[in-house]
């Protein structure tokens, strides 16, 4: 299968943007990993066990925060559907069959965008209206949010990281409009993906 190709190659230009000396935030493309969606039906979290247990996972989570084990992030996104990020389709794609369940490969649906720095949280309380002051929305907590309205996952890395996943077709704008919004702030923009 031939690679992804980013849809922020002409939006992510590495350098500095916005107030000049102040580096509040940082920016960055992340690496495309495996993502999964795994679906089901009526008894979902029972059925989806024989899937999760191999991996480390002993259930399919709430819808605030993300299960982790290893390098694979769970992340309970509806009643009867879950992401895995960082394990691929045929890694999942037997047990689910064998237990009645769906697997999807997404990994070439999103794109994935790290924030970093003091200034973060600030910028998206202007860009989204989930509360992400760290006693509301904590360490490997995430939300599923709109942003410029386009439904993005929103998950909190450390105190000042933020991951968002946002479809690939809505990437180039969102991420355009995330710059534009963080010129007061400072914006940086890392060179490569992480």
């Amino acid at each position: 299968m031939p690679d992804i190709r980013s849809a922020l190659l002409k939006i992510l230009t590495p350098g500095h943007y916005g107030v000049s000396g102040r580096n509040a935030i940082t920016v960055r493309e992340e690496e495309n990993r495996p993502l999964v969606q795994v679906a089901g039906w009526a008894g979902f979290e029972k059925a989806v066990l024989p899937v999760l247990a191999p991996l480390g996972l002993q259930s399919a989570g709430d819808y605030r925060h993300v299960q982790r084990q290893g390098d694979i992030s769970c992340y309970r996104i509806a009643p009867d559907r879950l992401l895995l990020r960082g394990i691929g389709l045929t890694a999942v794609m037997q047990a689910s069959e064998e237990a009645g369940i769906m697997a999807l490969d997404l990994g070439h649906a999103r794109t994935v965008v790290r924030l970093d720095g003091e200034a973060t949280a600030d910028l998206l309380a202007r860009l989204t209206s989930v509360d992400v002051r760290d006693v509301s929305f904590p360490v490997g907590a995430f939300a599923q949010c709109g942003i410029h309205h386009v439904g993005v996952l929103l998950e909190r890395l450390d105190r000042q990281s933020f991951r968002l996943m946002i479809p690939y077709t809505w990437s180039a704008s969102l991420v355009s409009y995330l710059m534009d919004t963080a010129l007061p702030f400072g914006i940086s923009v890392e060179e490569g993906m992480d």
